[in-house]
């Protein structure tokens, strides 16, 4: 099954300007590699309130500017159509569809994007999930930080690197060795050209010592900073 979907969380968390506001939280959070994706568990004049992926809830609020879409999908990576050109999508029909923040019901699967300004944090753009990516989102994502993780590089220690986790801003201590396959845009890389501030994805496992890395995939250094009122916090294993 190809995964299609990965193309559009990954759209969402390189975003860089916050846009919620956690339900029960000391406010607004966010900046870089905070984007945001979740399901619909209710809705109000002006905002969604959503749980992502991860259990946490949150309110996204609109306005008149916001830009509501829906996700456009090409038949053919759907489960049972794989090289299947019967009813596919050409490139020109597979953009997403402008639909009306009506259409986003509790229950439904959205990712927001970006805001309009950081003191109003109203999303620019809202996307509808198409349901069979969001379940593969979903399950995508259940594998985060105990089979694969993404973010940015806050220090290098030897063959430690500290990772600052993207979807959760909680921090990774990737743990190298010798069998490690480092890439830098495809091409292979050696630790010596991972740099503080470089966007990595992890494959591997979370282990007692931290998170042993198989592959690492250096993505380059993302633009803007990632804001934090306090230190992230090394999150314990999860094997």
């Amino acid at each position: 099954m190809k995964l299609r979907f990965v193309s559009l969380w990954l759209c969402a968390l390189s975003l860089a300007a916050p846009v919620w506001a956690q339900e029960g939280g000391a406010g607004a959070r966010g900046g870089f590699g905070m984007g945001l994706t979740g399901t619909v568990t209710a809705v109000a004049e002006g905002s969604f309130t959503i749980q992502t992926y991860f259990g946490q809830s949150y309110t996204v609020r609109y306005d008149a500017q916001t830009r509501f879409l829906k996700q456009a999908i090409d038949e053919r990576s759907r489960p049972g159509r794989e090289g299947d050109s019967a009813g596919a999508l050409s490139p020109e029909h597979a953009r997403p569809e402008s639909i009306d923040s009506k259409a986003i019901k509790p229950g439904a699967d959205i990712s927001v994007m970006g805001a309009t300004g950081a003191a109003t944090k109203i999303a620019t753009v809202i996307v509808l999930v198409d349901p069979e990516r969001a379940r593969q989102m979903r399950e995508r994502m259940a594998g985060y930080g105990k089979s694969w993780v993404m973010g940015k590089v806050a220090s290098i220690d030897g063959l430690k690197i500290t990772l600052l986790g993207s979807a959760d801003g909680v921090a990774y201590v990737l743990v190298l060795d010798e069998n490690t396959s480092l890439r830098k845009r495809r091409e292979p890389a050696t630790l010596d050209e991972i740099a503080v501030g470089d966007l990595l994805r992890a494959e591997g496992k979370a282990v007692a010592a931290g998170f042993a890395a198989t592959t690492i995939n250096v993505m380059g250094a993302p633009q803007g900073q990632l804001p934090r009122s306090d230190p992230p916090q090394l999150r314990d294993p999860q094997p």
